[in-house]
């Protein structure tokens, strides 16, 4: 599937030239010339990466990238100057750019740049995909069996995992007290952050053989 881009650029050959050099790369480039066009563009086919320049006529690059980011924030941006203060640069990267690139466009250094972009957003829908089937696959509705202390259990968990209190699990091996964990985790505000899973039998052993 084509990926596409959406270029904010004033400047009409500038616009013409990137368009047609990344469409004989294989990307489909919509090319709009004002801040506000490329916020409305958003709403239609969203592009997948972003170019923009920082000096528009209707607003300041530096101003429209945060608001892109909000609208779009899986799709990278890349910010291209003419300045050349390199204040500007880092002000863009530090609102989200993952790169930028200098007029006049080095042509071979924007393929590169795009080409980089496209795996970063790749692996980034890839991380939130296995993401979601971790979430899926421990959610409490997989916690099988519909007796009365199974049910006293996902309701347990449902009650504890808004808590930042610590949470003991207890039970013999084998019990399932690492699903218990999980299914406690994903159902918690820190979901989207990592499990860890330690042996804590193993961390002992550790211990002792550090002993003196």
């Amino acid at each position: 599937m084509a990926i596409r881009i959406l270029y904010v650029e004033d400047d009409v050959a500038s616009g013409r030239l990137v368009k047609s050099i990344a469409e004989k790369e294989g990307y489909i480039v919509d090319v709009v010339t004002t801040g506000r066009e490329s916020l409305k563009a958003l709403s239609g086919a969203p592009p997948d990466l972003i170019l923009t320049d920082l000096n528009l006529p209707d607003t300041s690059g530096l101003e429209l990238l945060p608001k892109l980011r909000e609208k779009l924030p899986e799709a990278p941006v890349i910010v291209v100057t003419a300045s050349e203060s390199i204040q500007d640069v880092i002000t863009a990267m530090k609102r989200g750019a993952i790169d930028y690139l200098t007029k006049p466009i080095d042509l071979q250094r924007m393929i590169v740049s795009l080409a980089n972009a496209v795996k970063m957003m790749r692996q980034q829908r890839d991380i939130a995909r296995l993401r979601t089937e971790v979430e899926e696959a421990h959610a409490l509705e997989h916690l099988v069996g519909s007796s009365p202390s199974m049910e006293r259990l996902r309701e347990l968990i449902r009650q504890a995992a808004p808590s930042e209190a610590t949470v003991l699990i207890v039970g013999e091996s084998g019990t399932g007290k690492e699903l218990v964990a999980r299914a406690l985790h994903y159902a918690s505000p820190r979901a989207k952050g990592p499990f860890i899973d330690v042996n804590s039998a193993a961390l002992t052993e550790t211990l002792r053989a550090l002993r003196p």
